[in-house]
């Protein structure tokens, strides 16, 4: 409970900042289209930063093995996922950008500060374990997805930014390399934009669409319960009995994180390739918008469910 607690304020005060996007777009000191600007210092320069910030910590084999239940919790939610689509994709008549939205999570932007404020730095070396696994899967499956094509970009996949940055901040973790202080100190101040950043881009796409667009459009609603509480509910319950939460002493904790980030908004890449393939751009940007909003309300029900089964 008192997580959850933490949780609340921490996502009502990240709101906030999402509100000063929103009016610096309505009184017109800023555009929509501006944000591709704040969307590029984010993914080139301050996501990376903090991934690799999260892991100039001590190297220790607990350190390393928790890594590992961290990706395994990845793998775990990700064939979850991939089941309860298939399964639901014809009775729901599920299209390409809304199964893709359901899959893939905003578990960069969005949890990365979430964890950093509400659990510490330390704890932000476990969420990369779920990015690494959404990264590879991104490029591939929820490309082809989204584009109808089966080709798999895979020199995406490794020249992505975020994926460099996990192997580059890996190798100063088992190496136990540690920046000068001088370095440390920027590294930290870029750390601590993210959240700012994040929400103030997210204020600004929001600042630029209609209020009728968002509420009056049915078929989100369903893709938004699926997203934030159909799937998240069964990652849960799987981690409840399946006992993957004894491999580690930490491993509570760890798979934790793995279903914030399970139960995150949906991811803002989905929302590009919808805008780069022409299919239903629009219709993808809405459905991005209401799962952060309601966000709000699902990520501390699912934390409080948590913590109630585990």
């Amino acid at each position: 409970m008192e997580l959850s607690l933490l949780l609340i304020k921490q996502i009502a005060s990240m709101f906030l900042m999402m509100a000063v996007g929103v009016l610096l777009v309505r009184l017109k000191v800023l555009k929509p289209e501006h944000g591709s600007v704040i969307s590029r210092i984010l993914l080139y320069a301050v996501v990376p930063c903090t991934i690799i910030n999260s892991y100039q910590i001590d190297f220790t084999p607990a350190k390393l093995a928790g890594l590992g239940v961290s990706i395994l919790g990845a793998v775990v939610v990700h064939l979850i996922f991939y089941v309860l689509e298939r399964i639901l994709r014809r009775p729901l008549r599920l299209e390409a950008v809304e199964s893709a939205s359901i899959f893939y999570s905003n578990a960069g932007n969005l949890i990365i500060p979430l964890v950093l404020a509400a659990l510490g730095q330390e704890w932000v070396f476990y969420v990369s374990g779920y990015m690494l696994v959404q990264q590879l899967l991104i490029w591939t499956h929820g490309k082809s997805m989204v584009c109808g094509e089966r080709r798999w970009d895979v020199k995406k996949i490794f020249t992505n930014v975020n994926i460099i940055a996990i192997f580059i901040g890996i190798i100063l973790f088992l190496t136990g390399f540690r920046f000068p202080a001088v370095v440390q100190k920027a590294v930290d101040a870029m750390d601590g934009m993210i959240a700012p950043l994040s929400m103030i881009l997210t204020g600004m796409l929001l600042g630029g669409m209609k209020f009728r667009e968002i509420i009056g459009t049915p078929r989100a609603y369903l893709v938004t319960a699926l997203r934030l509480i159909a799937f998240p509910l069964v990652v849960v319950i799987v981690f409840a009995v399946s006992g993957i939460t004894r491999l580690h002493p930490d491993a509570p904790s760890i798979l934790l994180i793995t279903m914030l980030a399970a139960a995150s908004s949906s991811a803002t890449t989905i929302t590009q390739f919808a805008q780069l393939y022409d299919n239903k751009p629009g219709y993808t940007s809405v459905i991005s918008i209401m799962t952060v909003i309601f966000c709000i309300i699902t990520i501390p029900l699912m934390t409080m469910l948590y913590q109630w089964l585990i």
